[in-house]
């Protein structure tokens, strides 16, 4: 299965190979059903660079985009033990609600959405969003680090695919792209 842009703004041509026309016959619904788009996002350039193919996506299947930021609920070793956590992250949530509505407001002007941020751990706000927003495609970005850190920890990325109920299209920075730009 190959996807390539398409002549015409905003739309992808999905070419099938012998045999992948299975796969589109395998799905729950029909792959028109892509209405409910999950975006999280970080606001690196890798998350920014996955809202592309959100919005190509979104503009294919006349969908709609949630994004969604989270606050790592994890105290850095200077807040650890301070008094003030809860009032500093409700800072960090008016500034990810700040900086969410610039995202929308420059990238998602035509395009119906919705904008949430959680604190918690990441992979589970993600996973648990995608249920509660009954989201039909995820759609995250992965900064592809690899070595101790990712097999100690693990990425968002890899965890939200091993946990999420709908389908997860993670999205490379360094890529090849096929969707056009916006």
């Amino acid at each position: 299965m190959k996807f390539k842009s398409s002549p015409k703004t905003g739309n992808l041509v999905v070419e099938l190979e012998p045999g992948n026309t299975r796969l589109i016959a395998d799905l729950n619904g029909p792959i028109s059903e892509l209405k409910k788009l999950l975006v999280p996002i970080d606001f690196s350039d890798c998350s920014k660079h996955a809202l592309k193919y959100g919005i190509a996506f979104a503009k294919q299947f006349k969908g709609e985009i949630t994004l969604l930021s989270v606050i790592a609920d994890t105290p850095t070793s200077f807040e650890y033990g301070n008094a003030e956590f809860a009032s500093l992250q409700d800072a960090r949530r008016k500034h990810y609600e700040k900086e969410l509505k610039k995202v929308a407001d420059t990238q998602l002007k035509n395009i119906p959405h919705k904008l949430m941020v959680t604190i918690g751990k990441p992979f589970e706000e993600i996973v648990s969003a995608a249920k509660t927003l009954d989201t039909d495609l995820i759609i995250i970005s992965t900064h592809g680090h690899m070595g101790f850190t990712r097999v100690e920890l693990g990425s968002t990325a890899e965890r939200v695919i091993r946990y999420a109920t709908c389908p997860v299209l993670v999205v490379r920075q360094k890529e090849r792209e096929f969707v056009p730009p916006v």
